[in-house]
């Protein structure tokens, strides 16, 4: 009777370990391997995992970033896409990609090219 215990700790201790959130650092390093190998919905997910566990993450505003831009570039999900730079930009409004994410949102929301986009915002500076 006194191995039930045992095995239920055991079994606790199994659970807790294969179930571990790898780091923020580890999941944006395997995001951008997914893209590297154009499997863009593994590296949403894992850009997602980075957003929704890890909050503090100095990698956070990179992760909102990037998910906006597969969207927009790869998945073609405009709506999502301007969703995601909208976050980056309310949350983020002073990082170094605030002013990539501002074209790009427009870009996602009138459904227009990234290259000409990016030219325009260059004529005007």
């Amino acid at each position: 009777m006194k191995l039930y215990p045992a095995i239920l700790c055991a079994l606790l201790f199994m659970i807790s370990c294969g179930s571990k959130l790898p780091s923020d650092n580890d999941l944006f390093v395997q995001a951008q391997e997914h893209e590297g190998r154009q499997e863009f919905n593994e590296a949403l997910k894992k850009y997602n995992l980075i957003i929704e566990k890890y909050p503090e993450s100095e990698l956070r505003y990179k992760a909102v970033f990037m998910k906006g831009l597969i969207l927009l570039e790869n998945i073609k999900d405009n709506k999502r896409a301007v969703e995601a730079f909208d976050a980056l930009l309310s949350e983020y409004p002073n990082c170094d990609l605030a002013d990539d994410a501002l074209v790009l949102r427009e870009v996602a929301a009138h459904d227009g090219d990234i290259m000409s986009t990016f030219e325009d915002s260059l004529k005007q500076e």
